[in-house]
Order: structure tokens, then C-alpha cells, then sequence
């Protein structure tokens, strides 16, 4: 959606700039008969594509005609969400049930009848979402003319195959269904994108439109930006003997001239310039010293190459580990079981790099990285999928050069890192949200145990067996072993108990993982029978292993009674070793009853709130 928190704040045109194109979109949207049912906006990259189309959503909406906004949905490469060709459908439904006057009550009908078509193929999707509520809803009273939705980035739908899929939904609705309504649509011009609007059926509902050069634009631009930073460093540049106006023509005129009409060049420009501390004029004089040359991408690579040559020595290995972190998240982030954010205290955690020390590294390189402020915490990002480009392109980014797949690969070997120094410490590290990277190893350790043979996996499960010490701090590692073992019988339902599963691994030493799952069961369950545990702890222990591992784990009172502990008493060994009972907590906060006393904590200000809030909010200590 135009207005979602994932793209805030989101991209608007300055109001000096492309008025001519935004001025026709909206009028053409108005307008109650149009010729033209489907409009392709295209440009090349860095162009103000993903500018113009919410800056036409906002003016529609402003001059009180939200109803003629269907839907919007902008894809983003690699961004979870919105990176596939599944999501459009669902997320444009939702909008049309908001945007278009008693189309609600007609999704919310359809949405009970049949629940399942948001998780089905695309031509389900169209036909139960879209097709039928708006026949229902021609039908009815509210229908005047053809609404629009607006669909950005189109190219960067994440397979070929998907975005064509994308363009032939759009054919489906006005010529298989005559469906009354209208579409912008905007991408980078890429071949089969081009091929498709002028080789198909879309061609005779569709026209193509270039968004065009304008320098005038660009200049009133710049010099509204430039005045902008002039008073923010206005101590500086006084400071320094320089006056308005400032930068000059001629200044202004070759970045015009070196941009040719990519707005990203002139943006990370602007950016570069704009430092705290930093004199703006000598930022900008370092940026233009080049020679000149009509390439853009040569152009935009200068100005990322500068970028990262004036980062200061000390700063530089902070630097690498962040985009090192970005480039991880981007390859990896969406293909583990867990959703993972590279926030900046999570950093310093994995690479052990001062927060202070790695914010202020971020600042240093502000015209290539930015920080997004998130829930989960300040996370590093790229202003511009070209600045990822420009990194994995050996020759564009010459000594920056950053192979993906390495990257990804040293970075997960600095998470394995900090994960065996939690164990080698007798902590697991927890950040201030489930999201955090090194949980989410063990989360992807655990969900993936029984089918992988991976060395690196083994030896993080496998560390520490003959040094750690049989105690409070290392049950957290070996309740892992015994939520593993559950998930086993999970998956062998034959099995009826601990021995005929030891007596299973011990006929199936295939890989040493087997044979060391094994190993670890004796000397966890040696442990208990030697009396190892602390009798408090030994209780609990006992209690957790001599479940059906086929149900889910108990509530605290049958845990309790099993460890012949009061409720309390057993609620009160789970707090005091929090960080260590995370997944017991996590485990019985489900099954908890509001009404028993034993399953509330107390807050400041003394108010109740139900133990199963902890999962949403373990990191915070149980009061």
C-alpha cells in the first residue's frame, strides 16, 4: 500500500518537479470514459518512477476522490511482502474492501464462505477476490466510474515469470471479464515487460508513457535542496566566509548536466554533501573535482566509490560488517524459517563492535546507508538497490567488490561465532526482540535438526558436551536436546519412548549428528540419574523429559505436580532462570489460565498482565 509503514517515509515528488506527468495521471483517473483502460509508466533506473506514483495517489486522495483509488501495490526487490507476484492479489482486495464504498461487506461475505483463496494459486486468487465482489459490486448502487490501481515496480517482482503473470491478470480482467476497471502501471523498460505491453492482448487496451527529461526541474530542485542544507549547516558555511547563494550556476548546471535525468544521482549527491560536522561546500567541490563524463553509471559509481574512500580508516571494518549484515539479509533473510533483521545492537552482538562505534560508521557512509527506525530496533539498509548493484559488480566497485554469496557466508560464520561464545560463557544471548539473529539460528538449528548432516550445525549442537558443567546454566542447552527429541517423535509416531529412540540412533549411526545425538541423550539423561542438576532443577528436569512427547508441554500446575513443587514455587524457579526456560515459557504460556493468580506477573505500577504476554515480550524481566 502507498501509505505502509514497510515504505515510510515513502518517496514523493518535490513540488517543483514533474507536475506535467502528475497533473495528467490524475486527470486521466478522473475522468469518467478514458480512452486509453491501462497506462505503462516507464523510465530507466533512478528516474522518480516510485516518486510520481504516490505523489498521484496523494493528490487523488486530497481533492476527495479515494474512491477512484482500487488499490495500490509497490513490489520491492527483496523486500518480504512484496516481492512476489502471490501477494498482489490479497493486499489489492483488502484495499478495494477499504477504498470503494460497500465493497466491504461483499469481501467480508466471500472471505467467510471460503477462507482459503488469499493462500491459493493467483487465478483462484482473481476469480474469488476480485472477479466476483466487483461483479457483485457493479451490480449495486455505488458504482459511478472505473476506479484505479496502481502497481510500481513491477520489474522487481522477483521472477520474469511472475511479472508477466502480472500484466496477464490485468488482459484477464478487461477483455476475458470486462471488468470496469483502469491500471497504472510502472517499471524500469525492461525487453520482456516491453515485448508483453506491444505483443499481446494488452496492446490494444494499453499506451505506453516515458517519463521525460527535464532539466528546469532538476534545477529548481537542486537549488531548493541545496538552500535547504545551507541552513541547516549555516554555522558552518558562515563559518567557512560562504554566502548565498550557494552552490552556483555553473555548479548546478554540470550536476543537472552529469545526472541526465537520474534523480538517484543528484539524491546521493545531496546526501553526500549533507554531513553533520562537515563543511557542505568542501563536500560538494570533492564530488564535482572529477572530470566529466556523459556516463550515468560511471557518474553514479564515482560517487559510491568517493563515498566509501572518504570513510575514515578507523571506521572502515564497521562499515564492512554492515553492509556485510544488509547483503546477508538480502540474500538469506527470507529463506530461513524466521523472518531475520539485522538491527544495529544485533551487530554489535554477532561482530562484538561498540553500537557508538558502529553508528557513527553508518553516519560516515549516510549517502550510500540509512538507518530505519524499527520496533525491533535501528536496522542498516541500502538508500538504493543500485548501491547493492554497484557492490556485487567486480568491475564497477573495483576495490569494494562484495560477492554476495561470501558475504553471506562470512556473515554466517560471525553468527556461529557469537553463538559459540554464548556457550562457551553458559549464556544464550537474547536481544530486546524475538527477531534477534543469533535466536534465529537456534530457531533454524531446531527446525531443520532431524534432516540436516551439516558439520558446522553439529559442532554448535555438539560444543561444550565435555566442558560445560552440569548446572543451571547449561540446561538451557540440554532442554534443546529434549525439544528436539519431541520434535522426533513427532516425526516417528512408532516410537513410544527415550529408550527405543536411543536404541534407534544406535542402529542408524549414518553421520556422526546421529551418533552424537545419541551421546548427548546418555550423558543428559547419566546427568539426571547421577543427581547432577540441583534438586530443584533436577525436578523440573525430570518433570520435562517424562512427557508424552506427542502432546504439547504441560501447564505449570501439571509441571508442578510432576516435580512435586508447589505451582508457585515452580513459577518462581521459571523466573529465576528466564533466560534460560525461554522455550518452557514460550511453551506453557498457551495453555495458561487467566483466572489462576500463579499465572500473572505484576508490573510498576502493579497492574496484572497473563504470563503468555512473555512471548511476545520475554526479553523484558518477569517482575
Amino acid at each position: 500500500m502507498h501509505d505502509s509503514s514497510a515504505r515510510y517515509p515513502p518517496p514523493k515528488c518535490h513540488p517543483q518537479t514533474r507536475t506535467g506527468i502528475i497533473d495528467f495521471f490524475v486527470d486521466w483517473a478522473k475522468t469518467e470514459n478514458p480512452v486509453e483502460l491501462v497506462y505503462w509508466l516507464h523510465a530507466p533506473f533512478g528516474q522518480g518512477k516510485s516518486a510520481i506514483m504516490p505523489t498521484i495517489i496523494d493528490r487523488l486522495i486530497e481533492e476527495g476522490h479515494q474512491d477512484q483509488v482500487a488499490g495500490t501495490f509497490f513490489f520491492g526487490h527483496g523486500k518480504h511482502g512484496r516481492d512476489k507476484i502471490d501477494y498482489l492479489l490479497p493486499s489489492i482486495a483488502y484495499q478495494m474492501a477499504i477504498n470503494l464504498p460497500g465493497m466491504r461487506e461483499i469481501i467480508n461475505r466471500a472471505m467467510l464462505a471460503d477462507p482459503a483463496p488469499p493462500s491459493k494459486s493467483i487465478n483462484i486468487q482473481l476469480r474469488f477476490l476480485i472477479i466476483k465482489p466487483l461483479l457483485e459490486w457493479l451490480s449495486g448502487p455505488h458504482f459511478s466510474y472505473a476506479p484505479t490501481i496502481f502497481i510500481d515496480g513491477l520489474d522487481e517482482c522477483d521472477s520474469i515469470d511472475g511479472q508477466l503473470a502480472g500484466l496477464d491478470l490485468i488482459t484477464k480482467v478487461l477483455l476475458d471479464h470486462r471488468i470496469p476497471l483502469r491500471f497504472l502501471v510502472a517499471s524500469r523498460p525492461e525487453p520482456h515487460i516491453y515485448d508483453h505491453f506491444g505483443r499481446t492482448r494488452l496492446a490494444r487496451i494499453s499506451k505506453r508513457y516515458r517519463v521525460p527529461f527535464n532539466d528546469l526541474e532538476m534545477t529548481a530542485y537542486l537549488g531548493s535542496k541545496f538552500n535547504e542544507i545551507y541552513e541547516r549547516r549555516a554555522r558552518i558555511m558562515e563559518a567557512a566566509g560562504i554566502q548565498k547563494p550557494w552552490p552556483s550556476k555553473d555548479q548546478i548546471f554540470e550536476l543537472v548536466w552529469r545526472a541526465s535525468g537520474q534523480y538517484v544521482f543528484l539524491d546521493t549527491i545531496l546526501r553526500f554533501t549533507d554531513v553533520h560536522r562537515l563543511n557542505p561546500a568542501d563536500r560538494l567541490n570533492a564530488a564535482l573535482s572529477r572530470s566529466a563524463d556523459s556516463s550515468v553509471f560511471t557518474e553514479m559509481d564515482f560517487i559510491y566509490r568517493l563515498v566509501l574512500e572518504q570513510c575514515p580508516t578507523e571506521y572502515w571494518g564497521s562499515v564492512k560488517a554492515i553492509i556485510e549484515s544488509v547483503m546477508f539479509c538480502k540474500n538469506c533473510g527470507y529463506c530461513w524459517p524466521v523472518n531475520i533483521r539485522c538491527t544495529i545492537s544485533c551487530i554489535a552482538e554477532i561482530t562484538q563492535y561498540p553500537v557508538p562505534q558502529l553508528l557513527l560508521a553508518s553516519e560516515s557512509v549516510a549517502a550510500v546507508i540509512r538507518l530505519k527506525r524499527q520496533e525491533d530496533g535501528t536496522q542498516p539498509a541500502f538508500h538504493h538497490l543500485s548501491f547493492y548493484e554497484f557492490l556485487k559488480d567486480k568491475h564497477r566497485s573495483g576495490n569494494y567488490f562484495s560477492d554476495p554469496e561470501l558475504a553471506t557466508k562470512r556473515w554466517k560464520s560471525r553468527v556461529q561465532r557469537a553463538f559459540k561464545r554464548s556457550l562457551a560463557a553458559e549464556i544464550f544471548l537474547v536481544d530486546s526482540y524475538s527477531h534477534n539473529i543469533i535466536y534465529n539460528v537456534l530457531r533454524d538449528v531446531e527446525n531443520h535438526y532431524p534432516w540436516t548432516t551439516s558439520d558446522e550445525l553439529q559442532e554448535l549442537l555438539l560444543r561444550g558436551q565435555s566442558t560445560v558443567s552440569w548446572g543451571t546454566a547449561s540446561f538451557a542447552q540440554w532442554y534443546r536436546i529434549v525439544h528436539l527429541l519431541a520434535e522426533l517423535f513427532t516425526s516417528l509416531p512408532w516410537m513410544n519412548n527415550q529408550t527405543e529412540l536411543i536404541e534407534w540412533l544406535a542402529g542408524h549411526p549414518d553421520t556422526p549428528f546421529t551418533a552424537g545425538l545419541q551421546s548427548q541423550c546418555l550423558q543428559l539423561w547419566k546427568g539426571i540419574a547421577d543427581g547432577a542438576f540441583s534438586e530443584m532443577d533436577q525436578r523440573l528436569a525430570n518433570s520435562l523429559l517424562d512427557r508424552d512427547p506427542n502432546r504439547r508441554p504441560p501447564s505449570i500446575s501439571m509441571l508442578a505436580t510432576r516435580a512435586e513443587m508447589d505451582p508457585e514455587e515452580c513459577l518462581q524457579v521459571l523466573k529465576e532462570h528466564q533466560s534460560l526456560f525461554l522455550e518452557t515459557l514460550n511453551d506453557i504460556s498457551d495453555r495458561v489460565e487467566l483466572r489462576d493468580k500463579n499465572y500473572v506477573q505484576f508490573d510498576d505500577q502493579g497492574n496484572k498482565t497473563p504470563i503468555r504476554h512473555i512471548r511476545r515480550q520475554f526479553y523484558n524481566p518477569i517482575k
